[in-house]
Parts: structure tokens; sequence; C-alpha cells
């Protein structure tokens, strides 16, 4: 059975695009897991 999961990142320090592509690079990774859509990333303050 598949499960669907939606996931909130967020980053504050050094390269904060990066360290967030790298997230969901890692998630993506993981055993039985798929990364189908991303979001735009956001700043705020």
């Amino acid at each position: 059975m598949d499960t669907e999961a939606y996931i909130a990142l967020g980053s504050n320090l050094g390269d904060r695009e990066l360290n967030l592509l790298r997230a969901v690079a890692e998630i993506g990774r993981l055993p039985e897991s798929k990364v189908t859509a991303l979001s735009s990333f956001y700043e705020t303050s």
C-alpha cells in the first residue's frame, strides 16, 4: 500500500537553498521513497 506524505523543510544557516536541495535529495534516497513534486522556495523574515 502506498502512503503519501507532505514534508515541510526549513533552513536558516549557510547556503539555505542548497541545504534544502540536499535535504530533498537525501529524502529521495530513502528506501521505497520517491519525491514527486517540489514547491518553490520562500524566504521569510
